[in-house]
């Protein structure tokens, strides 16, 4: 009997025999299930995502300028009627004349200052004091002023109107209607102060101003419900945002945790059986050296073994698919508010074809994404004259005087323009990119094998719309 086989055994140890090995260790159940957890946390910054845009979700940030850009021309369109009804009853200059037109133009800056505020939604309570001063200050001013001269008084009920209800959207959701009251209560107390101060004029050039004023007043008296209700809209637009970009996360963390599961079911077994093998052979390098000779063989098998698995994990993961290209630029697409178009009823025979222009096809989609605002795109394709496969991608919504880069990844073998030419050029076929005026077109050429292929990754989708 071998003096091995007479040793007791302890835990972390191997029993050997001429016809296998047992394996007993006590911390192998804990680092199996340490494993997933370890690898799902020991990086927490967010891989980049292919194929997404950068940034907010395209058309975000142009859906903000619009509901900012649209509230603001609200109010350059009642302050200008107001300052024109000013100009045209006022009989001359005066310093007061100057002074309520100084300070309507100031509440009208402030309030635009105050609108971008807006940008964190309903009941933010984001303003600084700063802000809030700029837009109640000045309509403060204009109160003032429209209470020592009749002339201006119902002019002057509308720019402390519009900042009471800018204000209202930027506090506490309960404060808003109290805070809108305020608006009501100190339009009365306008009307009432200055028909105090001026009983004998003020009722007779209210009467004759109030027809002219009519249609202005009733703008104004929307202006609650058009500030409420553009930034609700705008709220709804960063929610849907925010949920495509949770979705997109969510997709991220569970290939990781499929890929710390596929790893650790591959290098957690053989790298538990290389600790203790390698242990064993060096505690029988004094007793037996034929026997430690013999594990340490096994040794450099099993860590072969590990490193073809793993090659062969992350060769699947590489792999590109021209059907899956297609099905996934149409998903982001879509995603986008990009309406996409795939035309062609072949298919690529050899794996290497359906490859390289699936590289194609996901560098032309991001390309899209990054470097372009489309409404459209289209993949096509075909066989030219010579019988070779053609792939033409198409956008509009160039920027001008952009171009997307030739290669993201220079002086690599990454999937840049470049990279795929030189790929394409190795087997046989050529790269082009054309710019039109509002147009991109990269156009790929590559010899494909004849005859059928049955295989599921030849599979092409008629329409990726």
């Amino acid at each position: 009997m071998s003096p091995i086989s007479q040793m007791p055994p302890r835990p972390g140890s191997v029993t050997v025999s001429s016809s296998s090995v047992q394996v007993s260790h006590p911390d192998h159940d804990k680092s199996h299930r340490s494993t997933v957890s370890a690898m799902t946390t020991a990086d927490d910054a967010e891989p980049p995502r292919p194929h997404a845009p950068e940034g907010r979700g395209l058309g975000v940030r142009e859906s903000w300028l619009y509901t900012w850009g649209g509230l603001v021309l609200y109010a350059v369109l009642i302050y200008a009627l107001t300052l024109m009804f000013v100009v045209v009853t006022s009989p001359g200059v005066t310093a007061g004349l100057v002074v309520f037109m100084g300070s309507t133009a100031a509440a009208f800056t402030g309030y635009v200052l105050f609108t971008r505020v807006y940008k964190a939604g309903l009941w933010a309570q984001n303003a600084t004091l700063l802000e809030r001063l700029m837009l109640l200050v000045p309509a403060g001013v204009v109160v003032v002023v429209s209470v020592l001269d009749p002339r201006w008084t119902l002019v002057g009920l509308i720019p402390p109107w519009i900042a009471i209800s800018a204000l209202s959207i930027n506090v506490p959701r309960r404060a808003a209607v109290p805070v809108q009251s305020i608006g009501l209560v100190l339009a009365a107390g306008q009307l009432l102060s200055a028909r105090a101060i001026s009983p004998a004029t003020a009722p007779e050039i209210w009467a004759a101003q109030l027809p002219a004023l009519s249609p202005t007043f009733f703008m104004v008296l929307l202006t609650p419900g058009i500030i409420f209700f553009s930034v609700w809209w705008w709220g709804i637009i960063e929610r849907l945002d925010r949920a495509r970009a949770a979705e997109s996360d969510l997709a991220v963390t569970r290939e990781r945790l499929r890929f710390a599961s596929d790893l650790h079911d591959i290098q957690g077994h053989h790298l538990q059986v290389i600790a203790l093998k390698a242990e064993l052979a060096e505690r029988l390098l004094d007793r037996d050296l034929d026997a430690a000779r013999v594990q340490l063989r096994e040794t450099r098998e099993e860590a072969r073994a590990a490193l073809d698995q793993t090659r062969a994990l992350v060769h699947g993961l590489r792999q590109v698919s021209l059907s899956e290209e297609l099905a996934n630029a149409a998903d982001v697409l879509t995603s986008a508010g990009i309406q996409s178009q795939y035309s062609g009823d072949l298919s690529p025979s050899s794996p290497e074809s359906r490859r390289l222009l699936g590289l194609v096809t996901r560098e032309a989609t991001t390309n899209i994404l990054r470097h372009a605002k489309p409404t459209t795109a289209s993949y096509r394709l075909l066989r030219d004259s010579r019988g070779d496969l053609c792939l033409t991608v198409t956008n509009d919504g160039v920027r001008n005087g952009h171009v997307p880069p030739a290669g993201d990844h220079p002086g690599g073998r990454g999937s840049g323009l470049d990279s795929l030419r030189e790929r394409l050029r190795e087997a046989g076929g050529d790269l082009s990119v054309t710019r039109g005026e509002d147009s991109f077109t990269v156009t790929a050429t590559l010899p494909d094998d004849t005859g059928p292929d049955t295989s599921p990754a030849a599979t092409t989708p008629e329409d990726v719309s």
